[in-house]
This record gives structure tokens, C-alpha cells and sequence, in this order.
């Protein structure tokens, strides 16, 4: 199942190739951070995401 923005495994290929420089993986590290905010948590990654913020929060273990 594509899930977009969380497709990204951040392998930087996307730096290597850009054309225009423009940084692609930090638009999508940028996308990604907005829709946790916005509240779109449906996809694996975002839930993965906050489940490794509240993991750091509550044990301060990182």
C-alpha cells in the first residue's frame, strides 16, 4: 500500500538527483511534521512517529 509522504525511507537519493536543489527529503520531513499536526495519523509511519515520541517522552530513553 503507497502511503505517500511516508514512503520515504530517507536513503537521500532524492539530494543526488534533484535537479533544482532544493532539498526534497526536508519538504518531505517538513509534510510529514503538518499532517501528524493536522491530525492525519491513519498511515504506519505517522503512527510509528508518535508512538517513538511518546517512547523518548515517558522514559527519556532515546
Amino acid at each position: 500500500r503507497l502511503e505517500g509522504i511516508w514512503d520515504c525511507t530517507r536513503c537521500n537519493v532524492c539530494l543526488e538527483v534533484c535537479p533544482k536543489s532544493v532539498a526534497p527529503m526536508d519538504q518531505i520531513l517538513a509534510l510529514r511534521r503538518k499532517a501528524i499536526e493536522q491530525g492525519y495519523d491513519e498511515y504506519l509511519g505517522a503512527r510509528h512517529t508518535l508512538e517513538f515520541e511518546k517512547t523518548v517522552r515517558e522514559s527519556s530513553w532515546l
